[in-house]
């Protein structure tokens, strides 16, 4: 699927989510949204409004903000999910790091790859949100 097409459907459901009154939930979701919105606006896709903040932002529960206090230095979400014993999550060997160069790569395997990264990524926040946040994902 196209990348402007990922990013209708990720926004139609960001919309959604709201207008059912579903908390939208991230870890260090202001990096996630604020690319998202980047490449909306270079590809002409039509996006929300959104506030960003430098420290979080009142249209998405941040659980990175949320487990550092304030005070405490940011710790990543594979450090979390391995803290809270997380265990029914796909193994990932792959990091944030590592996309650019996937995405270099421009091959089938590479892309696999961070197909899988991104789904890891998707269920670990999933998990961390539902052990701080019973109610999400009912």
């Amino acid at each position: 699927m196209a990348e402007g097409a990922m990013l209708r459907r990720f926004w139609a459901a960001w919309e959604e989510a709201a207008a059912c009154g579903h908390p939208r939930v991230g870890f260090n979701a202001n990096f996630d949204l604020s690319f998202a919105l980047i490449r909306s606006l270079l590809l002409e896709v039509d996006a929300p409004r959104v506030t960003l903040k430098k420290y979080g932002s009142p249209d998405v529960v941040d659980l990175m903000l949320e487990l550092s206090f304030g005070v405490t230095d940011f710790k990543s979400l594979d450090f979390w999910t391995k803290r809270f014993r997380l265990t029914e999550i796909p193994d990932d060997t792959i990091t944030g790091a590592d996309i650019a160069g996937l995405v270099a790569q421009d091959t089938p395997e590479a892309w696999a790859a961070i197909t899988a990264h991104n789904h890891a990524d998707v269920v670990r926040t999933l998990a961390l949100a539902k052990r701080l946040h019973p109610g999400v994902g009912r």
